[in-house]
């Protein structure tokens, strides 16, 4: 006998937990679905990328449907903190779970529970623009690239800048005012309208 799904809540579309594990590797996945828990996947990102890697040969070892909200989300929280199926590892220090948040039975995070940040790409691909590599190979910006070429083995910060442009060559300027040559840097600086001969 059900004994979660007896009190039907208004509103609330009957949702299914379900425990999945894979044959081969024996990683476990938590989940809900209002779907067949049987044909149903799964839909965590670290679940769905250990199928893509070791095929899909898993097993539904357990599901459950639930028609009340309330009694959804306390047995699924109950459940993830027991298990502990965010952190939980073996002896090898091999995760158990696939599950990368604590399951609450409905979409999105428990209240109080900060979602794990995704990539930058993610977020420029949420915004919708465009990034600078579309459909191009993957690596830094081109020059990021080559300002790291350069940078290579030298100190961070703004002392690496200044040792990676060591030897490079600059425009020479003469200042009109005191005939003086030297580099476009100092020379704009300390000459020009601000040279001490300026008439």
């Amino acid at each position: 006998m059900n004994i979660y799904s007896n009190i039907p809540s208004p509103e609330f579309k009957p949702t299914w937990l379900y425990i999945k594990q894979h044959n081969t590797t024996g990683l476990r996945y938590f989940g809900k679905t209002t779907k067949d828990p049987q044909a149903y996947l799964g839909s965590g990102k670290y679940w769905l990328r250990h199928l893509k890697e070791h095929s899909e040969d898993i097993t539904t070892v357990w599901c459950e449907e639930f028609t009340n909200m309330d009694q959804l989300v306390e047995f699924a929280t109950f459940f993830s903190e027991f298990h502990d199926i965010v952190d939980a590892v073996d002896s090898r220090g091999k995760k158990i779970w696939a599950n990368m948040i604590p399951e609450n039975g409905l979409d999105g995070a428990p209240a109080g529970v900060k979602m794990p940040s995704t990539s930058r790409s993610n977020a420029i691909h949420k915004k919708g623009i465009t990034p600078w590599n579309k459909g191009k190979a993957t690596g830094p910006a081109p020059h990021i690239a080559e300002s790291n070429k350069r940078r290579k083995g030298l100190p961070s910060g703004r002392l690496g800048v200044s040792t990676s442009l060591k030897g490079t060559p600059q425009p020479v300027l003469i200042c009109p005012h005191c005939a003086k040559q030297g580099g476009v840097s100092g020379m704009k600086r300390y000459h020009f309208d601000n040279c001490k001969e300026k008439k």
